[in-house]
C-alpha cells in the first residue's frame, strides 16, 4: 500500500494518487506509472524554475535600469521601466500568476 503523505510530498494530486491505488487494487505494480508521473513533474518544475530564473533576470534589469535613471537624475523611474522594459521577455498570464505563488512561497508575495 502506498503512504499517501509521502505520495503528496513528491507533489502527487490526489487523483494521482487514485490511480495509483486503483492500479495496485487490480493486481498491478504502479511503479511504471509513478515513474511518469514523477517524469512530468520533474519536467513542469524545470519549467517553472526557467520561468522565474528569466523573470529574475529581468527584475535585476529593471533593477539596473532604475539605478541609471535615478543616478541621471530621472525621478519618474517606475513608470519608465514598466512601459518599456526592452529586454524583459513577455510572459503569459499564467506565468505571472505561477511567478507569484511562488513568491509567496518563498515568503516574498
Amino acid at each position: 500500500m502506498i503512504d499517501i503523505r509521502r505520495a503528496k510530498t513528491l507533489d502527487l494530486g490526489l487523483d494521482e494518487i487514485k490511480d495509483i491505488l486503483d492500479l495496485q487494487r487490480g493486481g498491478e505494480q504502479p511503479c511504471q506509472r509513478v515513474t511518469s508521473m514523477l517524469d512530468t513533474h520533474l519536467a513542469d518544475l524545470d519549467q517553472k524554475l526557467a520561468d522565474l530564473r528569466r523573470l529574475r533576470d529581468s527584475l535585476r534589469n529593471a533593477r539596473r535600469a532604475a539605478t541609471t535613471a535615478r543616478r541621471d537624475g530621472n525621478t519618474a523611474v517606475v513608470c519608465q521601466i514598466i512601459e518599456s522594459a526592452p529586454d524583459a521577455p513577455a510572459l503569459e498570464p499564467h506565468e505571472l500568476h505561477a511567478s507569484r505563488g511562488a513568491r509567496a512561497r518563498l515568503g516574498r508575495g
